[in-house]
């Protein structure tokens, strides 16, 4: 946001279509997810190739015409319903009935503490620095990738074995 509140090419409204377009994805990438069942032995794989397009499409987005920008927004959307849905498909799948609930809201408590910890440094750094906003995004997608190769990635035969199981 704030960078389309410093921007002199783009408005709030800009913002809030780029939003909105990002909100449209999930609600067809959940609807879609109710259609089109994804083959066992390829969720890793798409999985995988949704984290790194997912992460691409975010660092370079604010870099992108406006068009380009909310197609993409779209997109992450789209593809963002997709890794949630088989991540945690594929982890229900390991834990037992009655420990499902405690598994979710603890993992729903930690991705929020993470996301809220991530706003305050970005935000953070935007304040105070003179960094361009476009380039604090692109680095921090560049985090984001780094970790998904140390990650999923190089621990690809556990990931393998939860994420491809056949439910």
């Amino acid at each position: 946001m704030p960078y389309f509140i410093r921007s002199e090419l783009y408005t709030l409204q800009d913002f809030s279509f780029l939003i909105t377009a990002g909100s449209v994805g999930r609600i067809i990438g959940g609807f879609i997810h109710y259609l089109f069942k994804y083959p066992p032995k390829k969720r890793y794989i798409i999985a995988v190739t949704v984290y790194l397009t997912v992460e691409l499409f975010s660092a370079t987005m604010l870099y992108m015409p406006y068009f380009v920008m909310i197609t993409l927004s779209f997109l992450v959307g789209l593809l963002s319903v997709t890794s949630y849905n088989i991540r945690m498909t594929a982890t229900q799948l390991y834990i037992p009935a009655h420990m499902r609930g405690r598994i979710n809201s603890t993992q729903g408590l930690l991705w929020n503490i993470g996301a809220i910890l991530g706003a305050l440094i970005i935000g953070f750094i935007a304040e105070y620095t003179t960094y361009d906003y476009r380039l604090i995004m692109l680095l921090s997608a560049s985090k984001s990738v780094v970790a998904i190769f140390l990650i999923p990635i190089r621990m690809k035969s556990e990931f393998v074995k939860i994420y491809n199981a056949d439910i």
